[in-house]
């Protein structure tokens, strides 16, 4: 029923977001690109960290699947 987000997907959502970045800023980011759902689902799931570049929250993300 629920569709599968894909890193790509998270990705896009993410774009104009300046690392190193807090999980809050990555949502708000995400929100501010028109983020469905799904992803801010997905995001608010991610480690309550600091990520230093983007790689860093798709493998935490990978992790997540």
């Amino acid at each position: 029923m629920s569709e599968k987000v894909s890193a790509a997907q998270l990705a896009v959502y993410m774009k104009g977001i300046d690392f190193p970045a807090g999980k809050q800023q990555l949502l708000q980011q995400a929100k501010t690109n028109g983020a469905p759902e799904k992803v801010i689902s997905i995001m608010n799931q991610l480690p309550d960290r600091q990520y230093n570049r983007a790689n860093e929250v798709e493998e935490e993300f990978g992790k997540l699947r």
